[in-house]
């Protein structure tokens, strides 16, 4: 795989109704936040401006992506911002995490794929939606 631009991760049953009806953890500025496992080795390489190389985070759920966000940033397990200081200073956010820009997009023909734990590191080649 060349250099990744995205992760993927897995929306568990218990989160449907988060992504489904757009009820992420929302921290002001147009951000919102997804909890990792751990975060992903690609995160602290930032590109000649200084900003995250990933771009993307995919969402899978009832088996297929369906869905991404546009990556703002990640806070690292000691709740630090890779890129430096954050917009939304003031509100912290719990690392591990990637933080998003808050519009959603819907692929517009989800792709087959099976649950999995934690994320992966993905090079997109999906069809795009609109936002939804």
């Amino acid at each position: 795989m060349s250099d990744p631009t995205a992760i993927i991760v897995t929306v568990p049953k218990s989160q449907y109704d988060h992504v489904l009806n757009k009820k992420f953890k929302f921290k002001g500025a147009g951000v919102i936040w997804w909890s990792l496992p751990q975060l992903p080795r690609e995160s602290i390489m930032l590109d000649s401006e200084g900003y995250v190389r990933l771009e993307r985070c995919y969402f899978v759920w009832d088996g297929a992506v369906r869905a991404w966000h546009q990556i703002e940033d990640f806070i690292d397990e000691d709740d630090f911002s890779i890129q430096g200081c954050p917009r939304w200073v003031g509100d912290p956010i719990p690392g591990p995490a990637v933080v998003m820009i808050s519009t959603h997009h819907r692929l517009r023909e989800p792709v087959p794929m099976k649950s999995f734990q934690g994320f992966r590191y993905y090079e997109p080649k999906l069809e795009e939606g609109g936002e939804g």
